[in-house]
């Protein structure tokens, strides 16, 4: 079987066409996948699970991984270059030859060093090695106890065999603070319409059996310099841009004060620059008012700490560079690079290449270093209704691994963050919660517009829904993408599903450096059962205190908890003493946790009928004639007009200059607007010749 093909999209990883940031065009997947092989990349090796693992959905076949001999089978993931002996099923680590006990702990040959591990006896179980290790194997004494069978398909290496790093199963738990925890109800509950699926990383791992080998220290956390490589969601986007009101609370800006560091951002002024999926993408124009130098931050600062652009793929972290010119009207991603990456070095340094996303946060040499990325990839399959958008998993693993790896070389910690189910967001509805938040019945609601059984409802349909019923006009036919059908949400959900259990087999890399965070387990969770917060039940519904207005983006008490999980998870896997987040705080200023739903009898039939002037009261009689409001100074009536200035204005070396006003002959109208002239063409409005502003005429 082709392991490049993908469940639920029913095309080949070879002939996706170019990812992109909206759905305007079909992606391919970042980096080309090897059938059957694990990809390595960068320095470090992510393998593809097998197609005969149960955990990955895929039929029973036997695959070669990278540098094995042929005629030899393995489920597992192992490093790239090292030879594996007998056929396995899926423990994740590589077995001596013969080895009766199938869960038993195999001898493990170092990493990268591709020598083959010695054959055990039967009966014994052999030390695993730890990575960098030079090529010594050591076994038990012939007829000692063989250890517990591994679970099949676990796909994840035991804690053994990773220098001291726990198993994917422990960054589950180790991710999600206690206080945060449901009680007595489980994180794999599925939403209304979509079967349920397990946490990729709270698979078991294979068992651990002790080593005669001392485990490796754990890295100390160096957070002297701490970077963010991400898109949208760590950038912290507004409700419909990117903008700084957001962006000081985003879960990067959060950890950096809990480690007590340093982290600049690339803060944009409101109303903030850029769009959001899922919402009518509007030509991007900066400024606009009342912004001036676009970027808060200017003169800019040397470094970023937060280098997340919205709309960015896993590959154009690795690829995509700002280009000229600063603007690109109808490209919001490429302006969003051009402003955080490549601003103001577009400006001043002509034709020269400039760095990409990951280049950047390797030349900051941080000491810890969070990757989220490949949720935009994610949330365009939503958009779209089309997991052509999703990578292929083994694909997507070879690309983060790189970013891993080129991180790892500088930072001590490496957190990778496992990707989101868009599903579990508020993006999508049920017909129940479309009901609720109509004011309507569910029955009559699935009726009108003629849902099926597990059909979910978009933002954009719960807006064309919620204007319907405004106007007294409901039954029209709703517009494309306002509709998620039941059996592409599945195939979504089960995309994703399996490009997290790839993602967490980074887990414990390069010598522990690596440590995935289970942020899809933190969705899944709110999903199942919500989240109780200081008086307050956050859910993922649509308005339920997580999400934003546009669905898809956690708000200011998202972002709080998505940081404290992260704190909670450098407490567990670093040992360090970390300020905690103060959570509750912070929902106690978020006006999404005040949302309130109007009562009375829900509307159905009679809202077919239009509405017209005698549906409203008459207004009170009026308790005196009204006045008319005394004019506070003449409008454009008898002004002397300005003489022209002898040169034109000139700003100061700060670039900010105060200018009197006289107040009996200035204002500033709703019909005017400052701009900045460097020529003087005339137009439809006449000329500004040498004045900053004109007055507005009288209406």
């Amino acid at each position: 079987m082709d392991r490049a093909s993908a469940p639920g999209s029913g095309r080949s990883s070879s002939d996706k066409p170019e990812p992109a940031a909206t759905p305007a065009s079909k992606p391919e997947p970042s980096a080309p996948g090897r059938p059957g092989a694990s990809a390595a990349a960068g320095g470090a090796a992510a393998a593809a699970p097998a197609a005969s693992s149960p955990a990955a959905g895929s039929p029973a076949a036997s695959q070669t991984a990278v540098g094995a001999k042929p005629g030899t089978s393995s489920a597992g993931a192992g490093r790239a270059g090292a030879k594996p002996a007998a056929s396995q099923s899926g423990a994740g680590a590589k077995p001596a030859a013969s080895q009766p006990g199938a869960g038993a702990k195999p001898a493990a040959s170092p990493s990268g060093a591709g020598v083959k591990p010695a054959a055990a006896k039967a009966g014994t179980r052999s030390a695993a090695s730890q990575p960098g290790a030079g090529a010594k194997v050591t076994s038990a004494a012939a007829g000692s106890k063989p250890a517990a069978p591994a679970r099949p398909g676990a796909g994840a290496k035991s804690a053994a065999s990773r220098a001291g790093a726990k198993p994917p199963a422990a960054v589950a738990a180790s991710g999600k603070p206690a206080t945060f925890a449901p009680s007595g109800k489980p994180a794999t509950a599925a939403p209304a319409g979509k079967p349920a699926a397990p946490s990729p990383s709270a698979r078991p791992a294979a068992a651990a059996t002790p080593s005669s080998d001392p485990p490796a220290p754990r890295p100390a956390l160096d957070a002297r310099s701490f970077v963010v490589v991400g898109e949208g969601l760590a950038a912290g986007i507004d409700h419909f841009s990117l903008s700084g009101e957001t962006q000081e609370g985003s879960f990067g800006a959060l950890l950096a004060r809990s480690l007590g560091t340093g982290f600049n951002q690339p803060v944009l002024q409101g109303p903030g620059t850029g769009n959001v999926p899922g919402l009518q993408a509007l030509p991007i124009r900066v400024p606009v008012p009342p912004q001036t130098t676009v970027r808060a931050d200017y003169p800019p600062r040397p470094s970023l700490g937060n280098l997340s652009v919205p709309g960015f793929t896993l590959s154009d972290a690795r690829r995509r560079r700002p280009v000229p010119p600063l603007v690109h009207q109808h490209d919001s991603t490429q302006t969003l690079a051009n402003l955080i990456l490549g601003y103001p070095a577009l400006l001043t340094s002509g034709a020269a290449e400039l760095p990409t996303q990951l280049e950047l946060a390797e030349r900051a040499r941080p000491g810890l270093a969070v990757v989220a990325l490949g949720y935009t990839e994610a949330v365009s399959a939503a958009v779209a209704g089309d997991t052509v958008y999703l990578p292929h998993p083994a694909a997507f693993a070879a690309d983060l691994a790189a970013v891993a790896a080129a991180l790892a070389r500088h930072a001590g910690t490496v957190v990778v963050a496992t990707v989101p189910d868009p599903i579990d967001t508020a993006y999508v509805s049920t017909p129940e919660r479309a009901a609720t938040l109509s004011h309507t019945d569910p029955a009559f609601l699935a009726g009108l517009y003629q849902l099926r059984r597990g059909d979910l409802l978009t933002v954009p349909g719960l807006v064309e829904v919620g204007w319907q019923f405004t106007a007294h006009d409901i039954g029209k036919p709703l517009p494309p993408g306002s509709v998620l059908a039941a059996d592409v949400a599945a195939a979504i959900g089960a995309r994703v599903s399996e490009i997290n259990r790839e993602v967490a087999r980074l887990d414990g890399a390069h010598g522990g450096r690596v440590v995935v965070y289970d942020l899809y387990g933190l969705f899944r969770r709110l999903r199942a059962s919500g989240i109780d917060l200081g008086g307050h039940r956050l859910s993922a519904d649509y308005l339920g205190g997580f999400y934003l207005l546009n669905g898809f983006y956690p708000g200011a008490t998202g972002h709080a908890l998505i940081a404290a999980e992260l704190v909670e998870l450098l407490r567990q896997r670093r040992g360090a003493r970390l300020a905690p987040v103060d959570v509750d705080r912070i929902a106690a200023d978020d006006p999404l946790l005040q949302v309130t739903f109007p009562g009375g009898p829900p509307a159905t039939e009679d809202y077919r009928r239009p509405l017209s002037f005698a549906d409203f009261p008459p207004p009170p009689p009026p308790s005196q004639p009204p006045q008319p409001a005394p004019l506070q100074f003449p409008v454009g009536i008898g002004l002397p007009t300005p003489a022209p200035l002898a040169q034109p204005l000139q700003l100061p070396p700060g670039l900010v200059q105060e200018l009197p006003l006289v107040r009996g002959e200035s204002y500033f109208g709703d019909a005017l607007r400052a701009m900045n002239c460097p020529s003087d063409p005339p137009g439809p409005g006449g000329s500004l010749g040498q004045f900053m502003a004109r007055r507005a005429s009288p209406k």
